[in-house]
């Protein structure tokens, strides 16, 4: 790991912790609106880093439609074919 420069926010929290003096309401709703957005990153990036089932070659439009995540791609996919083609 190397060392990232602190944000303010850091050192500000690091600074609390040092001295235990009570939170003030800014710094409080400022760690949560940082939580909810951590919450946030970390869905997304779980979804990215699961597996999407996707049909391996164009010619096997039946395995779009595996799957409610496919099926829904799948209207997409298929509308954008007959358009195509």
């Amino acid at each position: 790991e190397y060392d990232v420069p602190k944000t303010p926010l850091q050192r500000l929290v690091d600074d609390f912790h040092t001295r235990n003096e009570p939170v003030s309401e800014s710094v409080r709703s400022l760690t949560g609106r940082i939580d909810s957005i951590d919450r946030k990153l970390s869905r997304i990036e779980y979804m990215q880093r699961k597996p999407v089932r996707q049909p391996v070659s164009e010619s096997e439009p039946a395995s779009i439609h595996s799957g409610p995540r496919g099926a829904m791609n799948g209207t997409l996919e298929t509308s954008h074919e007959a358009h195509s083609g």
